[in-house]
C-alpha cells in the first residue's frame, strides 16, 4: 500500500465513523476507526469536512492536557533552533556547527486544536496522519530485527527530534516505540509523537510513562530528571529495533532492575562487538552515568558517521550464547 491509499478515507473508516460519533458534532472534523489509546486519550483517523483532508484527531477525557499539549507542539513547530543555556544541574547545551540552523523536521505536525462551544466533548487535537502506525509495530512485524539502513534512519531521525527539544530547553520524557510514528516506509521517515508530557529543563515530577524505558537515575529519584532520561529510552528503543531487549517480568522488581539488565546486557555486546557502529552506539546511549550518556546532538553525527561508512543490511551483532530476546510487548 503507498501513502496515498493508506493515507485515504476508507469505506471502513466510513463505517466506523457511524458509531464513533455518536453525539458529537460533525460539522467540522468526522472520527474513523481508532488508530491508538492510551490512559484518557484516544487517536482517530479524522476527516476534516472543509476539504476532505485526512489528519490524526486525539480526544482526551481532560480538556486541559490537549490545550497543554497544543500549546508545546505549538512551540515546536516551524522555529529555528537556537541554543539555550541549561540550569545548574546539568551541562551546558552548545549545539555542533552542522546542527546550528537545524530545523524541526521529525516531531509530528501539529494542525489546531478544535472546540465546539455547543459540543465540548467533540473537542479534538488535530496532527498530521502518519499512515503506517507506531515503530513498534514496526518492530514486532520484523524477523529477528529491523535492516541495519532502517535502524539508522530511524535513530538519526528521533535524535534529531530530541536535539530540536532540548536546544529549546525541552524534553520529551516519554521516549519509546509506541510514540514513534512512520510517515513512509521506502525511504522509511519517523517523527516523535504524543508530546503530552513534554517538561521544561529542571522540571522533575511524578513519574509517567512506561517503566521499561526509565534511565537509571529516574528509578533512584522516582522522578524525571531532563533530557538523559530521554536518550537513554532512545537505547532501549535501538535496542528493540535490533532484536537485543533483554527478557523481563513485569513485576515491580523486575521493572527495578530492568535498566541494570539492559546496560549488563549492552556492556556484554560490547566486549563480543568490537568495532561494530551501532554498538558503540548503544553503549553511548545506555552509558549508566546520565554525564557520560551520548547527547542527543552527539547522536546525530554518530549516526551520520555510521550511515557513510561501508556495510550492508545486515546487523553483524553477536549477542551472549544465552541471550533469548524479548518481542511482542
Amino acid at each position: 500500500m503507498n501513502t496515498i491509499e493508506a493515507a485515504a478515507w476508507s469505506n471502513d473508516d466510513a463505517e466506523r465513523a457511524k458509531i464513533e460519533n455518536r453525539g458529537l458534532s460533525t460539522n467540522k472534523y468526522v472520527r474513523g476507526r481508532r488508530l491508538g489509546l492510551g490512559g484518557s486519550r484516544i487517536v482517530y483517523k479524522t476527516l476534516r469536512v472543509s476539504d476532505g483532508k485526512v489528519l490524526a484527531g486525539k480526544s482526551s477525557k481532560a480538556p486541559k492536557d490537549l490545550e497543554r499539549e497544543a500549546d508545546i507542539l505549538g512551540l515546536l513547530q516551524h522555529v529555528r533552533c537556537s541554543p539555550l543555556p541549561r540550569n545548574a544541574s546539568t551541562r551546558p547545551l552548545t549545539l555542533y556547527p552542522p546542527l546550528a540552523d537545524l530545523h524541526q523536521e521529525h516531531i509530528v505536525a501539529f494542525v489546531e486544536l478544535y472546540h465546539d462551544p455547543l459540543c465540548p466533548v467533540s473537542g479534538l487535537l488535530l496532527m498530521e496522519l502518519c499512515p503506517y502506525g507506531t515503530l513498534q509495530a514496526r518492530i514486532d512485524q520484523v524477523t529477528p530485527h529491523m535492516a541495519r539502513g532502517e535502524v539508522l534512519s530511524v535513530v538519526l531521525h528521533i535524535a534529531r527530534a530530541l536535539a530540536y527539544m532540548h536546544a529549546r530547553g525541552m524534553y520529551h520524557s516519554d521516549v519509546k516505540p509506541r510514540n514513534v510514528l512512520l510517515q513512509n516506509f521506502d525511504p522509511v521517515r519517523v517523527v516523535l509523537a504524543d508530546c503530552a508530557d513534554v517538561k521544561m529543563f529542571g522540571q522533575q515530577g511524578k513519574l509517567k510513562g512506561t517503566p521499561a524505558y526509565w534511565s537509571p537515575e529516574m528509578e533512584t529519584t522516582r522522578a524525571h530528571c531532563g533530557p538523559a532520561d530521554d536518550m537513554w529510552a532512545l537505547g532501549v528503543t535501538l535496542l528493540g529495533m535490533v532484536g537485543q531487549w533483554p527478557q523481563m517480568v513485569y513485576t515491580v522488581r523486575d521493572l527495578e532492575m530492568y535498566p541494570r539488565r539492559c546496560f549488563e546486557h549492552v556492556c556484554r555486546l560490547g566486549e563480543l562487538n568490537p568495532g561494530v557502529g551501532i554498538i558503540r552506539l548503544l553503549t553511548g546511549l545506555l552509558a549508566w552515568e546520565a554525564e557520560e550518556r551520548m547527547r542527543a546532538e552527539e547522536c546525530v553525527l554518530a549516526v551520520g558517521e555510521l550511515e557513510g561508512a561501508e556495510g550492508g543490511e545486515e546487523l553483524g551483532i553477536r549477542s551472549p550464547e544465552a541471550f533469548r530476546p524479548m518481542s511482542f510487548w
